[in-house]
């Protein structure tokens, strides 16, 4: 039995995702018209992660991308993730390859929204691989690097995140 996950952050990349979940595998990748990818979900680690936001505006757009996973493994990237202490689960109909979808992501809850926090440059920078891999627009790549960042002081974390860099 499988699952399909909707990645629009850090997991955008094959391999960031394939080392938490080894099943997942690219089906397809998708533009989410009146979403927007914001950095405002607050973080335990003191920084911003991404969020998948409904604006309903027409001017915006969102790019992802769609794996399958085997279900054994969601518990896994729940847990990596955050469900329930930062990050809810949500259910969408994505329209990829000319299928129409249900896929689970996860939206950062309410009481995690934060503005005015900046993600880490090793995040930041994941996101960015993940938006170049898959090609998104490069208007759309273009506005994630305008995004500012901090360095992480934590240097056994960045140290980790670096690594993973290099393989992509």
């Amino acid at each position: 039995m499988t699952q399909l996950y909707l990645a629009y952050g850090s997991n955008l990349h094959p391999i960031r995702l394939i080392e938490r979940v080894p099943s997942a595998r690219l089906i397809g990748t998708i533009q989410l018209d009146r979403y927007q990818v914001i950095f405002n979900k607050r973080s335990s680690d003191g920084s911003s992660k991404c969020n998948l936001m409904y604006t309903g505006d027409d001017e915006h757009i969102a790019y992802a991308a769609v794996y399958e996973m085997e279900a054994g493994e969601k518990l896994v990237l729940d847990a990596i993730e955050g469900l329930g202490k930062g990050y809810d689960e949500h259910k969408l109909q994505v329209l990829v390859n000319g299928d129409t979808l249900t896929v689970f992501t996860y939206i950062s809850a309410g009481a995690h929204l934060v503005m005015g926090l900046t993600p880490y440059d090793w995040y930041h920078a994941l996101v960015i691989a993940g938006a170049t891999y898959h090609k998104f627009p490069t208007r759309y790549v273009n506005a994630l690097r305008a995004v500012p960042t901090q360095p992480d002081m934590d240097l056994e974390r960045r140290a980790k995140h670096e690594h993973l860099l290099a393989k992509m």
